[in-house]
């Protein structure tokens, strides 16, 4: 069994679409469990079983199933099978800008509350075909690179068509806590490039701190201090991984008063300093 126990969750960007065997995925951010990414990710699972958190919710994905993340939300991988046979699928926020379809929210809505889905034994040799197809397109050509893109669409369109075709579930109703818990997230996704306090985030919600606190804390288990801290840490990574911004240039980005604060922000939440972190991860 692969097992998890950081705490820290790693922000990346793609291609446009890109799809990858979930080992290649893992190797490409190694000591990393948890991802955060602005476009959409699909799982596709074959073989195997894996237990993973979408934000603070738990769920379960094994063979014939595939699963849905949404942009701005927090991947964490909890626990993988020896066989596990998975694949990942990625989608950037600006290649779907560029679809020519109008978001339907009502699906998105359905998808954001029950993101995994059996997949039927066609559909899945129609995945796979496809998978195997995309792979014998891997030059860098504009022609081929939108024949990837293509197939990539296709595999999409089939998992979403199996969401579509599911018997419709009630959705529970939530407690005040849970809710408060979910609107906490929604904010939190808004603002915490430039808010870090819990007050602002009670203050929002029309509550105090404590309450809001002790809230999110038993809903999920961490309390808010640790998702803040964690966001901030997702994105000064990706900044630090990604782009050749100075130490000032994200310090700034992220709201810090001042370079060395961010530096010991950043060492106490990863053990590391920042440009010790880019070295190792270039």
């Amino acid at each position: 069994m692969h097992t998890t126990t950081d705490n820290q969750a790693k922000t990346f960007t793609a291609e446009k679409s890109r799809i990858q065997d979930f080992t290649d995925f893992t190797a490409e951010f190694p000591h990393e469990h948890a991802f955060l990414f602005d476009g959409i990710i699909l799982g596709i699972c074959s073989k195997g079983n894996m237990r993973f958190k979408i934000n603070y919710n738990e769920y379960h994905i094994s063979a014939n199933e595939a699963f849905v993340i949404l942009p701005r939300h927090i991947f964490t991988i909890i626990r993988t099978s020896p066989d596990l046979q998975l694949k990942i699928l990625r989608f950037s926020s600006d290649f779907l800008l560029t679809l020519p379809t109008n978001p339907d929210f009502s699906l998105a809505r359905r998808i954001s509350h029950y993101p995994c889905i059996s997949i039927q034994p066609q559909d899945m040799g129609n995945i796979q075909l496809l998978y195997t197809m995309a792979q014998q397109y891997e030059s860098l050509s504009d022609l081929t690179l939108q024949l990837q893109s293509s197939l990539h669409l296709s595999i999409a369109f089939i998992i979403t068509a199996s969401f579509e075709q599911a018997p419709a579930r009630g959705e529970l109703p939530l407690s005040r806590q849970e809710n408060l818990t979910k609107s906490f997230f929604h904010l939190l996704l808004q603002h915490y490039q430039t808010q870090r306090s819990v007050a602002f985030y009670a203050e929002q919600l029309c509550i105090t701190p404590k309450y809001l606190t002790t809230t999110v804390k038993r809903i999920t288990g961490y309390s808010i201090q640790d998702w803040i801290n964690d966001i901030t840490i997702i994105t000064a990574k990706r900044y630090l991984r990604t782009s050749f911004r100075t130490i000032q240039d994200i310090s700034e980005e992220l709201h810090f008063q001042t370079a060395s604060s961010f530096i010991r922000f950043f060492r106490q939440h990863t053990g590391c300093t920042p440009l010790k972190y880019r070295k190792d991860n270039d």
